[in-house]
């Protein structure tokens, strides 16, 4: 008896078949007639291609003499399916962005088997699974690897394809502007103004995906006749930025 192994495509090298007595002989076989026909003749039972993890083909040899006289002997060659799923490997890793400033993004739905391109001589199962997760949703930027593992029934060597998914906050703070431009009045003849405290972040309806690493601050700016007369301006600015290096929000107010 024998054992082979099946290629890729499910089929197998075929067996040299004993075609003579003599090579019965010198394979270790004893063989003794009167009248020995040196030709003989054999028949397999199952040459289709393997469709299980161990494929049996039984072969039958014929000896006969010249007196009509036969007598049969068989061998059992085995076949094995060794070979990994092969699997045409379409994966292309991507790269995801929150949609708002919830840190909401559009999951990528996994793929299912039916989805790939298989060759196998078995049923393939697939396998899906997350590893190497670096960072964590609402970072600015964090990343997984989803593998997809192919394993068939005769439990050869898995087939795995990798997927890395990147999640990036390429969205700039949302604020609401209820400022108001202002005027002020000097209180008494000491030219004194009104007092008109800047405001702070908590006086803002904000939201931003790392909302407590947001940074907030105040400048005045364009400050009209040396801020002195009966009459004069500044702007006063109030700036939101995140820590993703987004586009930083800015809300002037004209005072």
């Amino acid at each position: 008896d024998t054992t082979i192994y099946a290629a890729a495509d499910c089929s197998y090298a075929d067996v040299a078949a004993y075609r003579t007595v003599s090579q019965l002989v010198a394979a270790g076989l004893e063989v003794t007639d009167c009248n020995l026909v040196d030709e003989i003749t054999y028949t397999d039972d199952n040459t289709d291609p393997i469709r299980e993890c161990v494929k049996s083909i039984v072969r039958t040899y014929t000896v006969s003499d010249s007196c009509g006289h036969s007598t049969t002997l068989s061998q059992t060659i085995n076949v094995e399916d060794t070979i990994s799923p092969a699997v045409d490997n379409d994966l292309r890793d991507t790269t995801l962005y929150y949609t708002d400033a919830q840190c909401h993004y559009d999951e990528v739905t996994p793929l299912t088997i039916s989805d790939f391109n298989i060759t196998d001589c078995n049923e393939v199962n697939l396998t899906v699974s997350h590893r190497d997760t670096v960072g964590a949703p609402g970072d600015c930027e964090w990343s997984y690897v989803r593998v997809y593992s192919f394993t068939d029934i005769c439990n050869n060597t898995p087939t795995i394809l990798e997927q890395t998914i990147t999640i990036m906050d390429t969205t700039r703070p949302q604020v609401v502007d209820n400022l108001e431009d202002t005027t002020l009045y000097y209180i008494g003849n000491g030219c004194d103004l009104e007092a008109f405290p800047r405001l702070t972040l908590a006086d803002f309806e904000v939201e931003d995906c790392r909302y407590e690493h947001l940074q907030f601050s105040v400048v005045e700016r364009d400050t009209t006749n040396n801020g002195d007369g009966c009459e004069w301006t500044f702007t006063r600015v109030y700036t939101f930025a995140d820590d993703c290096n987004n586009t930083s929000v800015s809300i002037d107010q004209l005072i």
